[in-house]
């Protein structure tokens, strides 16, 4: 299981013509600092914390998958206001190179980052790449 690698020259970046039409959550107040990229999730305090396989959403006989709102398009110190996740329909331009089309990628087990492999065996990905350095955020 490896973290991608996000992208510094261009910096990540949000696809504009799809931020229109994804699913996102705005306004929300950082619950810690956040990078340009980050997976994150809302918290019970309606916070954008980031994401991490441990932090399990949606139960049931066959899922236990890890929360997981959106990505962030920006950079945030924590208790900033303004911040908003990009959700499914949403493609983020993130790694430089070396993206598998057709692949899957799910949240890793280190905060805010994104891993080729799921942690837990009834995990859901999060994206899928569409070229090698674009992926499309699915839920």
């Amino acid at each position: 299981m490896t973290d991608l690698t996000k992208r510094t020259s261009p910096e990540v970046g949000l696809d504009a013509t799809s931020a229109q039409r994804c699913r996102f959550v705005p306004e929300l107040q950082a619950g810690v600092s956040l990078a340009k990229g980050d997976a994150c999730y809302v918290d019970s305090n309606s916070r954008a914390q980031k994401a991490v396989s441990t932090v399990i959403g949606a139960t049931g006989s066959h899922l236990a998958e890890s929360k997981f709102d959106g990505i962030v398009a920006e950079d945030f110190i924590s208790g900033s206001f303004g911040v908003t996740l990009y959700g499914a329909g949403a493609i983020v331009g993130y790694a430089a190179s070396g993206l598998t089309v057709g692949a899957h990628y799910y949240v890793s087990n280190t905060a805010g980052k994104i891993q080729d492999a799921m942690q837990g065996a009834t995990d859901r990905p999060i994206a899928k790449a569409i070229s090698a350095t674009d992926i499309l955020i699915l839920r």
